[in-house]
């Protein structure tokens, strides 16, 4: 077959004597097509373009790649016999799926892809002459990796600063304008492809500055079937044109650049304050300032340890949420350094999302930036948890496991906590978790609600939360869902800076190894509650982090109220710590009263049980006198 372009005369660059000697350099690589939109695989493309004012014979002239530095170079295509380049004309090699205007003039390639690069790393093309000598080469990315620096057609490092552009999906790396060679990065720009014909003009590109966009909330785990239903939303703090911006997801950094979820199109202009929101196709986002992702495709937020990022039209990183409660994959933050899991962002829980506690407030510190939201506000302002109190003062104070029939029908568990600080305390943000079982990098976690934005507790005051079922509840949850005790269970209060607050392990032996506050394992915890019975502290707010010695079981509940002393087991129906078989005097159900003085169900006071029996005596011998 002969390949033969008809040339088109004008190009910039062109000499305008026909008498011109064409040499091989006047040969360029015009533009390239590393990151189509949709599948990479086959519709990938590298125009070449004839600068000279003569034909070009390339027979024999060979095209490569290299994806992970200098050392990858690949063959990706040799021009076959009779193919002559016209002056001005281009010729386009290409993969199989490639889209490609008819009446171009095509050269297939070999089975080898183009890198899409990224903000950290770099990839390449270059364009040998028959006899092997390099012609012109590109490198685009972000970044060169360290100790691989490609070098140009002169043998000279192609530092960072010429580099072309980073990839985006949907756009090529074109000339501006075409066949302008000046070996700088520059000389490239994103721009609406152009495969066989002149290139266009740049895409507008409005470069990031940091903190002007982030990452708001997002939804990795929606319930039931994912697909369709999961989206990510963006916060401007200033207007922003985020047109070749776009959104990334890894579930380890080498796949970052690779995995470009989503491009902005041209014309998407935001205002300041404005909550944008990217979602599949079954979110509404009818009357809301979003983008459905285009043909049917999808986000694929993963679901335990991993990341989202957003990148400018320049290839610069404005936001990074990793998320999972660490961070073994080593992925780095918006400053360059590795992560640690003190700041990673929680663990994402079915149905919820996780969201910035206030809009577009950033760290860099996604442990306290990022909270784990129930009630999911898409393209809406999230509630404002900003972290205003810290651990010390609010403990679990009493919880029912186990009520009355099925579980997951009545609805109505319950955890009570008291504030026993001498100052109101605001615990908007802060989180209810439950411990089931040790594994071998920690506790297993699951998050059964996060307080409102708002919640503030007087000195002294219970909050309620609670199943739908509980009448007077301050925070309902649909299902709350205790532990039931077996082995060892534990719920555990969390401020908003994710510090531990306070935690309660019941259900008797602890066979889980579940640690208390202070970090020690006890054998036992608090006792197992009876069916439609509760675990209380024996004092309201007493907390020495053993709450085998805390905590009794009982029968009688107090939701949102002060627990009760009793006779026998002061309030216990279980002994069990050093309360037990600590008899009292009259029936009683009156609120505890905390004072040095009284100290909790049973007294504390040295030699108070057996001054009740000295007096008992005196009483029990003067009665006898009397006789």
């Amino acid at each position: 077959m002969r390949w033969i372009a008809v040339g088109v005369w004008g190009a910039c660059g062109l000499a305008s004597s026909a008498a011109w000697a064409c040499a091989p350099g006047d040969v360029v690589i015009d533009e390239v097509m590393p990151d189509p939109a949709g599948a990479d695989d086959g519709a990938e493309w590298v125009e070449l373009l004839n600068r000279c004012a003569d034909p070009m014979d390339l027979a024999g002239w060979t095209l490569e790649r290299a994806r992970s530095g200098p050392a990858d170079w690949a063959l990706l295509a040799v021009v076959p016999d009779g193919t002559v380049l016209a002056p001005g004309a281009h010729l386009v090699v290409a993969g199989s799926a490639a889209d490609v205007p008819a009446g171009a003039v095509v050269v297939p390639w070999l089975a080898q892809g183009l890198g899409n690069a990224g903000a950290t790393n770099s990839d390449g093309v270059r364009l040998r002459s028959p006899g092997g000598a390099v012609v012109d080469v590109v490198a685009y990315g972000g970044a060169n990796v360290t100790g691989q620096v490609y070098a140009d057609e002169l043998g000279v490092d192609i530092d960072n600063d010429r580099l072309a552009p980073v990839p985006a999906p949907g756009r090529s790396l074109a000339r501006q304008p075409d066949g302008l060679d000046t070996d700088h990065g520059d000389d490239f720009a994103l721009a609406t492809p152009t495969p066989g014909a002149a290139n266009a003009a740049p895409v507008p590109c409005t470069p990031g500055v940091a903190g002007q966009v982030v990452i708001n909330e997002l939804l990795p785990d929606p319930d039931g079937a994912d697909d369709g239903f999961e989206w990510v939303e963006l916060f401007a703090s200033a207007p922003v044109d985020l047109a070749g911006w776009r959104l990334e997801q890894a579930g380890a950094p080498e796949h970052w650049g690779g995995r470009v979820r989503f491009t902005f199109p041209e014309g998407s202009e935001v205002a300041a304050g404005d909550t944008v929101l990217v979602a599949e196709d079954g979110v509404d986002v009818a009357g809301l300032v979003g983008f459905v992702v285009p043909d049917g495709g999808r986000l694929q937020l993963g679901n335990s340890q991993d990341a989202v990022r957003l990148v400018d039209c320049a290839g610069g990183v404005q936001d990074t949420i990793v998320y999972g409660g660490a961070n073994p994959d080593g992925f780095v933050g918006d400053n360059g350094q590795v992560i640690p899991d003190a700041s990673v962002a929680p663990a994402v829980v079915a149905g919820a999302s996780l969201a910035r506690r206030a809009d577009g407030v950033d760290t860099d510190d996604c442990a306290r930036d990022v909270v784990v939201d129930p009630h999911p506000t898409p393209a809406a302002p999230n509630p404002d948890r900003t972290c205003r109190g810290l651990a010390g003062d609010v403990v679990v104070n009493e919880l029912l496991p186990d009520p009355a029939g099925l579980d997951a029908l009545a609805h109505a568990e319950f955890v009570e906590l008291y504030h026993r600080g001498s100052a109101a305390l605001d615990v908007s943000g802060w989180t209810l978790s439950k411990v089931t079982r040790q594994v071998d990098d920690g506790p297993t976690a699951t998050l059964l609600t996060s307080l409102p934005a708002g919640t503030v507790l007087a000195p002294g005051g219970f909050l309620l939360v609670a199943g739908v079922q509980v009448d007077g509840a301050d925070v309902y949850v649909d299902h709350l869902d205790l532990g039931s005790g077996a082995g060892g269970d534990q719920v555990v209060l969390t401020d908003c800076a994710g510090t531990r607050a306070d935690s309660v392990l019941y259900g008797g032996a602890n066979d889980d190894g579940l640690a208390e506050d202070d970090g020690a394992v006890p054998a036992q915890g608090a006792p197992d509650a009876s069916e439609d019975g509760c675990i209380a502290r024996r004092i309201d707010g007493g907390d020495s982090d053993r709450s085998v010695d805390d905590l009794v079981a009982t029968v009688h509940c107090t939701p949102g109220a002060s627990n009760v002393r009793e006779t026998g087991p002061a309030i216990e129906t279980e002994g069990n710590g050093p309360g037990e078989g600590c008899a009292g005097g009259p029936v009683v159900a009156a609120p505890v009263v905390v004072s040095p003085e009284t100290g909790g169900g049973c007294s504390t006071v040295p030699g108070a049980r057996w001054g009740a029996w000295a007096l008992a005596g005196l009483a029990l011998l003067l009665l006898r006198r009397r006789r």
